[in-house]
């Protein structure tokens, strides 16, 4: 099956939401989500608005600038 753009944002997207799990607890106990994380992660799409606006391509592309950055110490 080819990887179309939606497909491989919601992966990145599920995956960072899946490593930010403990911190999202906190959130969620604080009273700072709007949702809880359960019916976020069980929504379709887990939320990702952006995917009927088209702009899963313009994520991306930020999501590895600021990536490369990290990972090699760039403010």
């Amino acid at each position: 099956m080819a990887t179309t753009l939606d497909s491989y944002f919601e992966q990145v997207a599920r995956e960072g939401f899946a490593r930010r799990g403990t911190a999202g607890g906190r959130f969620e106990a604080a009273g700072r989500l709007k949702k809880s994380r359960d019916a976020i992660r069980s929504a379709p799409g887990t939320g990702i608005a952006h995917q009927q606006m088209k702009f899963s391509g313009y994520f991306l592309i930020v999501w590895d600038f600021i990536r490369y950055a990290r990972e090699n110490s760039i403010p």
